[in-house]
């Protein structure tokens, strides 16, 4: 039993803009290359997808003849046990599965057989990429490909609980990695599509946990800068957008309508020394009258222009 190649899937893009006081919005970051779903749903893929034209290669038991299906041709010395039923020259009923080559055991099942076939209710341990350990699923089988509800633990760490929909590259349920990092929803060759629930962290060491929707951020969503700066409130297509509030770690503090990744539409700015600016924003600066009040609650209305205050 061996694995069928399988190519690594992105999780991002990720645009990211954020507005900061007295500094210049953050650029869009890079496509984040998330091994969060590519690595965890690659282990499944690799070890139980089965080629395009899948053709039918088998092993027989050295002791009983009895044979079992394996959907690649197995290599020189590569060895198969069957410890269960025989039915018409084919595995069948409960029993245990081993594979082992030159290496050792290379994959052990105990569960149902039909046909010579994994088929059933069962669990399947395989030696992971490397030889470092076995990656472990427990669930149903059909005609040997994994389908239904399952779990899969594999040897580096990541855990995905969840439902199979249609083999091994499309999936529903909840994949958390080594690092706690988190998604949940339905995903499909290594992209979340339609809506979903994520925390990570990204390339830039920024911590995210809320609403995605088709691999970016959208919905509601908090946003823990590497800065220490944080932003909670509405995303879109992966940047802030709509009502919003941001804290810069040195006090600064925004309340208001975001656009594209920046405020726009009316807010409120606080600054360190607790002076607060009530206006439109436009692009992140003031534009236009602006209520200003200080900390001891002194009012005046100011007029701004592209974010300078007029005389």
């Amino acid at each position: 039993m061996k694995r069928s190649a399988w190519p690594l899937c992105y999780f991002g893009p990720y645009p990211r803009r954020l507005y900061r006081e007295q500094a210049a919005p953050r650029s869009r970051g890079k496509v984040m290359k998330s091994l969060m779903i590519s690595t965890g749903l690659a282990v499944l893929a690799a070890a139980f997808s089965l080629p395009v034209h899948a053709q039918d290669y088998w092993l027989s038991d050295q002791i009983t003849d009895c044979e079992i299906w394996s959907a690649d041709q197995p290599e020189d010395g590569e060895m198969a046990s069957w410890t269960g039923a025989c039915l018409d020259g084919k595995a069948q009923g409960s029993g245990t599965l081993l594979f082992w080559d030159k290496n050792g055991v290379s994959a052990r099942y105990t569960g149902e057989m039909r046909d010579g076939k994994i088929h059933g209710q069962g669990t399947v341990e395989m030696r992971a990429e490397g030889g470092d350990g076995y990656d472990n699923y427990t669930g149903a089988f059909e005609g040997g490909r994994p389908v239904g509800e399952g779990v899969l633990v594999s040897a580096s760490g990541y855990r995905f609980d969840g439902e199979l929909i249609d083999g091994v590259h499309h999936g529903r349920g909840k994949l958390t990695t080594p690092e706690g990092w988190m998604v949940r929803g339905e995903i499909k060759d290594g992209k979340v599509i339609g809506e979903g629930l994520a925390y990570y962290q990204d390339e830039n060491s920024d911590l995210y946990f809320g609403d995605i929707e088709n691999s970016q951020r959208q919905g509601i969503g908090i946003l823990l800068m590497q800065s220490d700066d944080a932003y909670i409130g509405e995303f879109h297509q992966g940047a802030p957008h709509g009502n919003g509030i941001f804290e810069g770690a040195n006090g600064y503090l925004y309340v208001g309508q975001y656009e594209n990744g920046k405020p726009n539409g009316m807010g409120t700015a606080i600054d360190t020394e607790r002076t607060s600016y009530q206006g439109h924003f436009i692009d992140g600066t003031l534009d236009g009258q602006v209520l200003v009040t200080t900390a001891d609650g002194q009012q005046t209305v100011e007029t701004w222009v592209q974010g300078r205050k007029m005389q």
